[in-house]
């Protein structure tokens, strides 16, 4: 599914990723959280109920 995408892991720590066409800030758009992995743990235990509530969802801080 991730090969359909563009998508490649490279290794460990390295990612490439092949664009339609170029895009000058999609490095910038990587920082977003909303791009950030997701915890591999609770994907697996939730599966397609993961972040749909407060339960399944998982986060670091004070928020309900």
């Amino acid at each position: 599914m991730a090969s359909s995408l563009g998508v490649k892991a490279l290794g460990k720590y390295k990612l490439q990723v092949k664009l339609d066409h170029k895009l000058p800030y999609f490095k910038l758009l990587l920082a977003f959280p909303v791009f950030f992995p997701e915890n591999q743990t609770a994907v697996e235990k939730y599966g397609s109920k993961f972040g749909t509530s407060s339960k399944t969802t998982v986060f670091n801080g004070p928020f309900v």
